[in-house]
């Protein structure tokens, strides 16, 4: 893979950019007791974030990805997610995120969410933590026949901003996000204040494991000089 000037970022959007994983972890436990009667731990429930969203709700069912109760529990967990999290999405962005998402559009770059949400799930939350502006493209898992950590939804994304994947870096919190940015391939930027563990994110090899929000956003800009590898 050849390492250019980047041009375009595409950002995960759950512990990445808005600190929902301890609100989606409560909710999925409270949906899957509500449905399906079974009690779970928010700790499993919180370790899924970054999976499809069906998939989440069959492992916390232990039922079947394509069964009933498996689109029950989804159902009841979007309807929770509707009404009592994106509400609250404008006091969960991270630090920092608002001040570096307008950074970066002032320096042209092109930006997108690429996202294990459902598309209008992903929209309905950018747009009530005010964050929906900055985006040009946004990626759901029911954009493509394959979510992450599949290459599909990177390579999307990229297709309509009509970007290289040499010019482009991926940022996010999960082994799916940097697994996806692998299988395309192109560069990635990890982050450590979400629900990934530093050594698995590690083991991608990212070219950083960012701690901050203000690192991802000073990374970018440097690689968007320089092809050089950078290391905070």
């Amino acid at each position: 893979m050849t390492a250019e000037p980047v041009e375009t970022v595409l950002f995960d959007l759950d512990g990445t950019l808005v600190d929902t994983p301890g609100a989606i972890a409560t909710e999925l436990v409270d949906a899957v007791r509500a449905t399906v009667g079974r009690t779970v731990d928010a700790t499993q429930a919180r370790n899924l974030i970054g999976l499809p969203l069906a998939d989440i709700a069959a492992e916390l069912g232990g039922v079947s990805p394509a069964s009933e109760d498996a689109t029950r529990i989804t159902d009841a967990y979007l309807d929770r997610y509707r009404t009592r999290i994106v509400p609250e999405a404008s006091r969960l962005v991270f630090d920092g995120v608002r001040d570096g998402l307008a950074v970066l559009c002032g320096q042209g770059l092109k930006l997108a969410v690429v996202t294990s949400k459902y598309h209008q799930s992903a929209v309905s939350l950018l747009e009530a933590a005010g964050l929906d502006r900055f985006f040009d493209v946004v990626v759901g898992s029911d954009d493509t026949g394959r979510p992450k950590p599949f290459r599909d939804p990177a390579v999307l994304a990229l297709d309509r901003l009509t970007t290289a994947p040499a010019a482009a870096v991926m940022v996010g919190d999960a082994v799916a996000d940097l697994a996806m940015a692998a299988n395309v391939p192109m560069r990635s930027i990890g982050v450590t204040y979400g629900v990934g563990l530093i050594d698995d994110l590690t083991a991608l090899s990212p070219i950083v494991v960012a701690d901050r929000f203000d690192d991802v956003i000073a990374t970018v800009l440097d690689i968007s000089q320089t092809p050089e590898r950078t290391r905070l």
